[in-house]
């Protein structure tokens, strides 16, 4: 098996290994007893590891599903302020986004 993704998010793992199940990936999880714990200084980050004949698919979710998370941000046509892609108003001057 190959290590394909590691985190400190453990509903964010445990999902991408659900959407590997859905596509007939085989995956396992590691450090999910030590992971994603509070305290940084004893935090271990998870682990997700596939097979590796079907490593390439799973590189290839992995890479679709952060180019459609990904968003740009925006800028006001009112007051020309840049604004974060989550805002849907102007966090300066309230205008909404068009």
């Amino acid at each position: 098996m190959e290590l394909i993704y590691s985190t400190d998010n453990k509903l964010e793992i445990i999902n991408y290994k659900n959407i590997f199940e859905n596509e007939g990936i085989n995956s396992n999880l590691k450090n999910t007893l030590l992971g994603g714990g509070s305290d940084p200084g004893h935090s271990q980050y998870l682990e997700l590891w596939v097979d590796k004949q079907h490593l390439a698919k799973a590189t290839q979710i992995l890479e679709s599903i952060n180019t459609e998370t990904e968003l740009s941000e925006w800028i006001c046509d009112n007051c020309k302020e840049p604004n974060e892609s989550n805002f849907k108003i102007c966090w300066n001057c309230s205008n909404a986004d068009s």
